[in-house]
């Protein structure tokens, strides 16, 4: 398989603007404006083809700029199809979600926001 690390240096590498994601979690001494990467869940492989569901949380101290940056991301990886994390083929990245979901403020009052990807690998 691939790591919640491969997804996010994929973010990261693979954007056009600048911006700052961490796997797993947000870091005690991160910036406000970053996001963050996990592997939800995923499925067994059937016939060659699996899934994995990838949820991207977005944080700024302004709404409208977490949401923006979550739509960036979302414009990176929706549709995105035949290409390789480590030795996985992804047939395609579809987002499970038609906007950036508001999710609220964490303890320092930054917004959040979630945007969840479904990948569809072919092992």
């Amino acid at each position: 398989m691939f790591s919640v690390l491969e997804i996010t240096n994929l973010i990261r590498n693979g954007m056009s603007n600048e911006i700052t994601i961490y796997p797993l979690q947000f870091p005690k001494k991160s910036k406000d404006a970053s996001s963050i990467v996990n592997v939800t869940s995923s499925s067994p492989i059937n016939g060659g083809v699996g899934q994995a569901s990838v949820q991207v949380i977005t944080r700024d101290k302004h709404p409208a700029n977490a949401e923006q940056t979550a739509n960036e991301i979302r414009s990176f990886l929706e549709k995105r199809t035949d290409f390789f994390i480590g030795e996985v083929q992804i047939v395609l990245v579809q987002s499970e979600n038609t906007f950036p979901l508001y999710i609220g403020t964490d303890e320092n009052e930054r917004h959040l926001f979630s945007l969840n990807y479904k990948f569809i690998l072919g092992v």
